[in-house]
């Protein structure tokens, strides 16, 4: 994936557009709305993970920020899907 934001503003733009598309697309899946909860909690995690990153660094933001803004909602909902299926596996 191409980062291309400069700014906190365009990595928010983009992310925004992510999360709006996935969390439609899993929305329609016939699952009982599992994987759309799934992606749900990955977005608000992504949010409190964001205010985080955007306090400690208001201004200035490092390259690094702007890489898990902009292309880390994606591989967040992998992660919790899969952290999902751990933890329902062992509760039961």
């Amino acid at each position: 994936m191409l980062i291309i934001a400069k700014t906190y503003s365009q990595a928010v733009k983009s992310a925004v557009i992510q999360q709006g598309i996935l969390l439609v697309l899993t929305a329609m899946i016939l699952d009982g709305g599992v994987i759309f909860q799934v992606c749900l909690y990955a977005a608000i995690a992504f949010w409190v993970g964001f205010t985080m990153i955007w306090i400690r660094n208001r201004r200035s933001p490092k390259p690094l920020d702007l890489l898990l803004i902009e292309a880390g909602y994606p591989v967040l909902c992998v992660v919790a899907f899969f952290l999902y299926s751990f933890i329902w596996a062992r509760i039961g």
